[in-house]
Protein backbone atom coordinates (compact mmCIF):
# COMPACT_ATOMS: atom_id res chain seq x y z
CA UNK A 1 0.00 0.00 0.00
CA UNK A 2 1.35 3.44 -0.97
CA UNK A 3 1.74 5.64 2.08
CA UNK A 4 1.77 9.36 2.23
CA UNK A 5 4.48 10.99 1.39
CA UNK A 6 5.20 9.04 -2.22
CA UNK A 7 7.35 9.84 -4.98
CA UNK A 8 8.67 8.41 -8.00
CA UNK A 9 12.61 8.58 -8.53
CA UNK A 10 14.16 8.45 -12.40
CA UNK A 11 17.65 8.92 -12.84
CA UNK A 12 17.04 12.43 -13.57
CA UNK A 13 14.54 13.43 -11.18
CA UNK A 14 12.46 13.34 -8.38
CA UNK A 15 8.62 13.06 -9.25
CA UNK A 16 5.27 13.86 -7.19
CA UNK A 17 1.66 13.65 -7.86
CA UNK A 18 -0.06 17.45 -6.51
CA UNK A 19 -2.52 15.62 -4.53
CA UNK A 20 -2.32 11.68 -5.01
CA UNK A 21 -0.38 9.60 -3.50
CA UNK A 22 -0.31 6.28 -5.34
CA UNK A 23 2.92 6.03 -7.06
CA UNK A 24 0.94 4.58 -9.79
CA UNK A 25 -0.90 7.77 -9.64
CA UNK A 26 2.68 9.85 -10.43
CA UNK A 27 3.63 7.64 -13.10
CA UNK A 28 0.24 7.89 -15.45
CA UNK A 29 -0.31 11.54 -14.17
CA UNK A 30 4.09 12.63 -15.57
CA UNK A 31 3.96 9.65 -18.53
CA UNK A 32 6.52 7.57 -17.23
CA UNK A 33 6.99 4.04 -17.80
CA UNK A 34 6.34 1.40 -15.50
CA UNK A 35 9.91 -0.33 -15.46
CA UNK A 36 11.56 -1.04 -12.51
CA UNK A 37 14.95 -0.25 -14.28
CA UNK A 38 13.47 3.25 -15.47
CA UNK A 39 12.16 4.16 -12.00
CA UNK A 40 11.84 3.26 -8.46
CA UNK A 41 9.18 3.92 -5.58
CA UNK A 42 9.61 5.68 -2.44
CA UNK A 43 8.11 6.91 0.01
CA UNK A 44 9.03 9.28 3.09
CA UNK A 45 6.60 8.14 6.17
CA UNK A 46 6.15 8.79 10.12
CA UNK A 47 6.44 6.60 12.57
CA UNK A 48 3.09 5.05 13.62
CA UNK A 49 0.82 7.34 11.83
CA UNK A 50 1.78 10.27 13.94
CA UNK A 51 1.70 12.78 10.52
CA UNK A 52 2.12 15.89 12.55
CA UNK A 53 6.10 14.82 13.45
CA UNK A 54 8.43 17.13 11.95
CA UNK A 55 10.02 15.77 8.76
CA UNK A 56 12.96 15.01 10.05
CA UNK A 57 11.41 12.38 12.25
CA UNK A 58 9.88 10.77 9.14
CA UNK A 59 11.05 7.47 7.82
CA UNK A 60 12.58 7.25 4.03
CA UNK A 61 11.92 3.89 2.20
CA UNK A 62 12.47 2.50 -0.75
CA UNK A 63 9.17 0.52 -1.95
CA UNK A 64 10.55 -1.51 -4.62
CA UNK A 65 12.55 -5.18 -4.45
CA UNK A 66 14.01 -4.81 -8.09
CA UNK A 67 16.35 -1.61 -8.42
CA UNK A 68 18.43 -0.84 -11.33
CA UNK A 69 21.92 0.13 -10.81
CA UNK A 70 21.95 4.18 -11.25
CA UNK A 71 20.06 3.68 -7.86
CA UNK A 72 21.27 6.06 -4.97
CA UNK A 73 19.03 5.65 -2.11
CA UNK A 74 21.42 8.57 -0.43
CA UNK A 75 20.62 10.95 -3.08
CA UNK A 76 16.66 10.18 -3.36
CA UNK A 77 16.13 10.53 -0.13
CA UNK A 78 17.95 14.19 0.04
CA UNK A 79 16.02 14.78 -3.21
CA UNK A 80 12.52 14.23 -1.64
CA UNK A 81 12.98 15.49 1.57
CA UNK A 82 13.74 18.74 -0.53
CA UNK A 83 9.74 17.92 -1.61
CA UNK A 84 8.47 17.99 1.56
CA UNK A 85 7.44 21.16 2.36
CA UNK A 86 5.88 21.65 -1.18
CA UNK A 87 4.30 18.23 -1.00
CA UNK A 88 2.15 19.49 2.56
CA UNK A 89 1.77 23.11 0.96
CA UNK A 90 -0.69 21.35 -1.55
CA UNK A 91 -2.10 19.16 0.94
CA UNK A 92 -4.57 21.30 3.26
CA UNK A 93 -7.12 19.41 3.88
CA UNK A 94 -4.67 16.82 4.93
CA UNK A 95 -2.90 18.71 7.64
CA UNK A 96 -6.52 19.82 9.09
CA UNK A 97 -7.60 16.17 9.18
CA UNK A 98 -4.58 15.25 10.80
CA UNK A 99 -4.70 18.73 12.99
CA UNK A 100 -8.12 17.09 14.52
CA UNK A 101 -6.82 13.62 15.24
CA UNK A 102 -3.67 15.21 17.32
CA UNK A 103 -6.41 16.87 19.52
CA UNK A 104 -8.16 13.05 20.07
CA UNK A 105 -6.10 12.88 23.55
CA UNK A 106 -7.55 15.51 24.83
CA UNK A 107 -10.78 14.37 25.17
CA UNK A 108 -11.86 13.61 28.29
CA UNK A 109 -13.91 10.67 27.51
CA UNK A 110 -16.82 9.24 29.77
CA UNK A 111 -15.63 12.12 31.85
CA UNK A 112 -17.15 12.16 35.30
CA UNK A 113 -17.83 15.85 35.25
CA UNK A 114 -20.11 16.17 31.51
CA UNK A 115 -20.82 19.10 29.28
CA UNK A 116 -24.01 20.04 28.82
CA UNK A 117 -26.69 17.69 26.84
CA UNK A 118 -28.17 18.13 23.47
CA UNK A 119 -31.61 18.56 23.94
CA UNK A 120 -32.40 16.08 20.76
CA UNK A 121 -30.17 13.67 22.52
CA UNK A 122 -31.79 10.08 23.91
CA UNK A 123 -29.67 9.93 26.98
CA UNK A 124 -29.38 6.59 29.39
CA UNK A 125 -26.64 5.69 31.96
CA UNK A 126 -25.32 3.25 30.28
CA UNK A 127 -24.74 2.01 26.36
CA UNK A 128 -26.52 -2.03 27.06
CA UNK A 129 -29.62 0.79 27.87
CA UNK A 130 -28.88 2.88 25.06
CA UNK A 131 -28.99 -0.53 23.01
CA UNK A 132 -32.08 -1.58 24.04
CA UNK A 133 -33.98 1.89 23.80
CA UNK A 134 -32.46 1.95 20.05
CA UNK A 135 -33.52 -1.28 19.18
CA UNK A 136 -37.01 -0.21 20.34
CA UNK A 137 -37.47 2.43 18.59
CA UNK A 138 -36.62 0.76 15.32
CA UNK A 139 -37.65 -2.92 15.33
CA UNK A 140 -37.23 -6.01 13.41
CA UNK A 141 -36.69 -5.22 9.72
CA UNK A 142 -36.78 -1.44 10.26
CA UNK A 143 -33.70 -1.49 12.28
CA UNK A 144 -30.80 -2.38 10.04
CA UNK A 145 -32.10 0.59 7.90
CA UNK A 146 -32.47 3.26 10.66
CA UNK A 147 -29.61 2.72 12.87
CA UNK A 148 -27.07 4.94 12.01
CA UNK A 149 -28.31 5.99 8.38
CA UNK A 150 -27.03 9.45 8.88
CA UNK A 151 -23.58 8.02 9.65
CA UNK A 152 -23.57 5.51 6.83
CA UNK A 153 -24.69 8.48 4.14
CA UNK A 154 -21.73 10.48 5.59
CA UNK A 155 -19.42 8.09 5.51
CA UNK A 156 -20.48 6.82 1.48
CA UNK A 157 -20.54 10.69 0.45
CA UNK A 158 -17.28 10.91 1.86
CA UNK A 159 -15.65 7.72 0.16
CA UNK A 160 -16.79 8.96 -3.31
CA UNK A 161 -15.71 12.51 -2.54
CA UNK A 162 -12.40 11.16 -1.97
CA UNK A 163 -12.12 8.81 -4.98
CA UNK A 164 -12.92 12.39 -7.34
CA UNK A 165 -10.18 13.65 -5.71
CA UNK A 166 -7.91 11.31 -5.97
CA UNK A 167 -7.15 10.71 -2.27
CA UNK A 168 -6.87 7.13 -1.57
CA UNK A 169 -3.56 7.30 0.14
CA UNK A 170 -4.83 10.15 1.83
CA UNK A 171 -8.41 8.20 3.23
CA UNK A 172 -6.24 4.95 4.38
CA UNK A 173 -3.91 7.64 6.48
CA UNK A 174 -6.53 9.61 7.50
CA UNK A 175 -8.51 5.98 8.69
CA UNK A 176 -4.90 4.60 10.57
CA UNK A 177 -4.44 7.51 12.13
CA UNK A 178 -7.77 8.57 13.65
CA UNK A 179 -8.63 5.00 14.62
CA UNK A 180 -5.14 4.47 16.44
CA UNK A 181 -5.47 7.97 18.42
CA UNK A 182 -9.18 7.52 19.30
CA UNK A 183 -8.38 3.34 20.17
CA UNK A 184 -5.71 4.21 22.41
CA UNK A 185 -7.42 7.26 24.07
CA UNK A 186 -11.15 6.30 24.44
CA UNK A 187 -10.03 2.26 25.04
CA UNK A 188 -8.48 3.65 28.31
CA UNK A 189 -11.15 5.92 29.54
CA UNK A 190 -13.79 2.95 28.79
CA UNK A 191 -11.80 0.71 30.70
CA UNK A 192 -11.96 3.11 33.82
CA UNK A 193 -15.04 3.84 33.52
CA UNK A 194 -16.44 0.36 33.48
CA UNK A 195 -13.69 -0.99 35.79
CA UNK A 196 -16.41 0.11 38.80
CA UNK A 197 -18.85 -2.10 37.66
CA UNK A 198 -15.84 -4.77 36.78
CA UNK A 199 -15.04 -4.57 40.36
CA UNK A 200 -17.98 -4.18 42.18
CA UNK A 201 -19.14 -7.33 40.24
CA UNK A 202 -16.11 -9.45 41.16
CA UNK A 203 -16.57 -12.21 43.55
CA UNK A 204 -18.60 -15.01 42.67
CA UNK A 205 -20.01 -16.64 39.02
CA UNK A 206 -22.18 -14.17 38.47
CA UNK A 207 -20.09 -11.26 39.10
CA UNK A 208 -17.25 -12.70 36.99
CA UNK A 209 -20.24 -12.97 33.90
CA UNK A 210 -21.12 -9.11 34.83
CA UNK A 211 -17.82 -8.14 34.83
CA UNK A 212 -17.36 -9.61 31.65
CA UNK A 213 -19.76 -7.93 30.23
CA UNK A 214 -18.32 -4.77 31.44
CA UNK A 215 -15.07 -5.21 29.97
CA UNK A 216 -17.36 -5.88 26.26
CA UNK A 217 -19.00 -2.51 26.92
CA UNK A 218 -16.12 -0.84 27.22
CA UNK A 219 -14.34 -2.55 24.62
CA UNK A 220 -17.58 -1.53 22.33
CA UNK A 221 -17.38 1.65 23.45
CA UNK A 222 -14.33 2.10 22.95
CA UNK A 223 -14.39 0.58 18.99
CA UNK A 224 -17.54 3.16 18.67
CA UNK A 225 -15.41 6.18 19.91
CA UNK A 226 -12.55 5.07 17.39
CA UNK A 227 -15.30 5.04 14.26
CA UNK A 228 -16.88 8.71 14.69
CA UNK A 229 -13.31 9.55 14.88
CA UNK A 230 -12.72 8.01 11.60
CA UNK A 231 -15.51 9.29 10.06
CA UNK A 232 -14.72 12.94 10.70
CA UNK A 233 -11.36 13.01 10.17
CA UNK A 234 -12.06 11.71 6.94
CA UNK A 235 -14.70 14.54 6.25
CA UNK A 236 -12.56 16.78 7.12
CA UNK A 237 -10.27 15.18 4.40
CA UNK A 238 -12.93 15.79 1.65
CA UNK A 239 -14.81 19.07 3.12
CA UNK A 240 -13.73 21.27 0.03
CA UNK A 241 -15.87 17.88 -2.16
CA UNK A 242 -18.24 17.14 0.20
CA UNK A 243 -21.63 18.47 1.31
CA UNK A 244 -21.60 20.54 4.84
CA UNK A 245 -24.76 18.47 6.08
CA UNK A 246 -22.44 14.99 6.04
CA UNK A 247 -19.43 16.91 7.96
CA UNK A 248 -21.96 18.81 10.50
CA UNK A 249 -23.43 15.37 11.13
CA UNK A 250 -19.81 14.09 11.34
CA UNK A 251 -18.97 16.97 13.97
CA UNK A 252 -22.07 16.70 15.88
CA UNK A 253 -21.56 12.98 16.90
CA UNK A 254 -17.72 13.56 18.05
CA UNK A 255 -19.13 16.61 20.50
CA UNK A 256 -21.13 14.04 22.42
CA UNK A 257 -17.70 12.14 23.26
CA UNK A 258 -15.90 15.75 23.85
CA UNK A 259 -19.03 16.49 26.19
CA UNK A 260 -18.18 13.10 28.49
CA UNK A 261 -20.44 10.68 26.79
CA UNK A 262 -20.38 8.10 24.10
CA UNK A 263 -22.72 7.60 21.08
CA UNK A 264 -24.26 4.52 20.80
CA UNK A 265 -26.32 5.32 17.27
CA UNK A 266 -28.29 7.27 15.22
CA UNK A 267 -32.23 6.47 15.01
CA UNK A 268 -33.84 8.76 12.57
CA UNK A 269 -32.02 11.62 13.58
CA UNK A 270 -31.85 10.96 17.31
CA UNK A 271 -28.78 9.93 18.78
CA UNK A 272 -28.85 7.43 21.60
CA UNK A 273 -26.26 8.28 24.28
CA UNK A 274 -24.60 6.67 27.22
CA UNK A 275 -22.77 7.99 30.46
CA UNK A 276 -20.86 5.11 30.48
CA UNK A 277 -20.05 2.45 28.73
Amino acid sequence: MCRLASFVVTRERIYRHPSDDRHEAIIEHFGLKDDPQKIVRVEIAPPDNKYLLPFSKWEFKTDQDILPSWYNAKWAEKECRAELKAWKEDRPWFFEAMDFVASIKDVNFFAKKKGRKDKAWKVFPTRAAAWDAAGDAARDAAWDAARDAARDAAWDAARAAARDAARDAAWDAARDAARDAAWDAAGDAARDAAGDAAWDAAGDAAGDAAGDAAWDAARAAARDAAEDAVLLSRCILVKDKLDPKYLEHATKRWEVWEKGYGLLCDVDGAFYVCGRP
